[in-house]
């Protein structure tokens, strides 16, 4: 999860009596490439951490964020641009044409960050390792944190000249993966470079991959006979099954094949695919059941 990486950078320079500047995409516009939410953080001993969506924006926000660290100023900054060449023989604006020839428009918001919102700070990170709903906002008076927060979604809006307020309601996906052998350390790698929660699930305890597994954000070790109770129903979670065995893998796809996810998937081999889905048939589940669960799983890469 790259929010959490920014958080614990905003977190530790912070705990360190560190001046940091929080940089926030709060609104974009396709094809803008930082989405609403990108949030990129900039310390006064020039480190960083995050991005707002690279490119020479990014550059220009960070260079006005160190005149402010130099300047002592703490006043919050509002930026909107948008992206396209600026007219003939001009500079690129900080409130206009961007110089980018993306297209679209970023709304980005300079914010000091306070050792006093430290506690705030926690917060948030304890939510993102826990994988929790919760609300981010940022106003002119500061970051707030709050519970809740049932879909990915952000809101911008300026009542006045003075004021702004963004909220983003941060609920994270989670993604299940059922087995924790040689494929679900390589997929947890992959995971782990996005905006997954991953936990990985089995019935061993002495397993070299699980022991190996360093991506993964959970290791639970569970009976396949009762994991449905462990996955709860949420269009932000996904659940990919991989276990060592044929017969744990039907066990666990009768369970979860009537849950309400994202994504259900088994990694199969077609055959094999076909016999378990006609032991499930015989067992009672539906076609329409199991024409949710996508397996085999991946894309035909050849």
């Amino acid at each position: 999860m790259s929010d959490l990486k920014t958080w614990k950078f905003v977190q530790d320079k912070l705990g360190a009596g560190k001046t940091a500047i929080l940089l926030v995409v709060v609104e974009s516009r396709p094809p803008a490439p930082g989405h609403a939410g990108f949030k990129m953080v900039l310390c006064e001993d020039g480190t960083m951490e995050g991005t707002i969506g690279g490119g020479s924006v990014e550059q220009e926000m960070m260079a006005l964020a160190r005149e402010k660290i130099r300047d002592g100023d703490a006043e919050p900054l509002v930026r909107a641009l948008v992206h396209r060449h600026p007219p003939e023989g001009t500079r690129p604006e900080r409130d206009g044409p961007s110089g980018m020839i993306c297209g679209g428009g970023q709304t980005i918001v300079m914010w000091m960050a306070r050792t006093h919102e430290l506690p705030v700070v926690s917060r948030i990170i304890e939510d993102l390792e826990s994988g929790t709903p919760f609300t981010f906002s940022l106003t002119q008076a500061g970051i707030a944190h709050a519970p809740g927060g049932n879909l990915p979604e952000t809101r911008f809006s300026t009542p006045d000249r003075d004021t702004f307020r963004f909220t983003e309601n941060v609920s994270p996906s989670t993604v299940y993966i059922i087995g924790g052998g040689h494929v679900a350390l390589a997929l947890c790698e992959v995971l782990a470079r996005l905006d997954f929660r991953i936990i990985v699930m089995d019935e061993r305890t002495d397993a070299d991959t699980l022991k190996k597994n360093r991506f993964a954000h959970q290791i639970l070790t569970v009976d396949y006979a009762k994991i449905a109770a462990l996955i709860p129903d949420s269009p932000r979670t996904y659940a990919v099954i991989m276990t060592p065995s044929h017969q744990d893998d039907e066990t666990v796809l009768g369970q979860l094949v009537h849950k309400q996810l994202a994504y259900l998937g088994m990694m199969a081999s077609p055959p094999k695919a076909r016999k378990i889905f006609g032991h499930l048939k015989d067992a009672g589940i539906t076609e329409e059941s199991l024409n949710k669960v996508h397996s085999p799983i991946g894309l035909p890469i050849h």
